[in-house]
């Protein structure tokens, strides 16, 4: 008895964990969305975000008090929004609020990369990733080529 007591617990804390998690309210979307819009609008209004090449933009107003791990949250939240707020002018909204944030992220990534001086790493990395072999030491300098 005690065997399918907790067989049947298990297998119901299974499907607990199994579950999508609960989809959110058309209010709780539109809550974040008036949390989220000021906070991208004041940045992008920054003058630190007029394209100068800094550091600035992706740590600009609004946008600071985000951490990498909360704006990595963003389009997640904002994406499964979409099927649940159907009013057709929310729809490019939340796709719009999803694109800034990963292009934040994508910044600051890239800013650190640059300032902790790991751009050669990360291209090697990179080309690792893609299959792409390094010309051996010692050797032509030529460019690299695909395997």
């Amino acid at each position: 008895m005690r065997i399918r007591a907790l067989a049947f617990v298990l297998l119901m804390l299974g499907q607990l964990f199994a579950q999508d998690p609960p989809k959110p309210t058309v209010r709780e979307c539109r809550a974040n969305l008036n949390r989220w819009l000021p906070l991208f609008h004041l940045a992008f209004a920054d003058a630190a975000c007029n394209a100068d090449g800094t550091p600035a933009c992706p740590f600009a107003a609004g946008l600071r008090t985000l951490s990498t791990s909360e704006l990595l949250d963003i389009p997640a939240q904002a994406e499964a929004c979409i099927p649940v707020d159907r009013k057709r002018r929310y729809e490019w909204v939340y796709g719009w609020v999803s694109a800034r944030a990963e292009n934040i992220v994508v910044e600051r990534t890239g800013y650190f990369l640059e300032d902790a001086d790991q751009m050669d790493a990360y291209t090697r990395w990179e080309d690792k990733q893609r299959g792409i072999v390094p010309p051996p030491k010692g050797g032509p300098d030529t460019v690299a080529k695909e395997q």
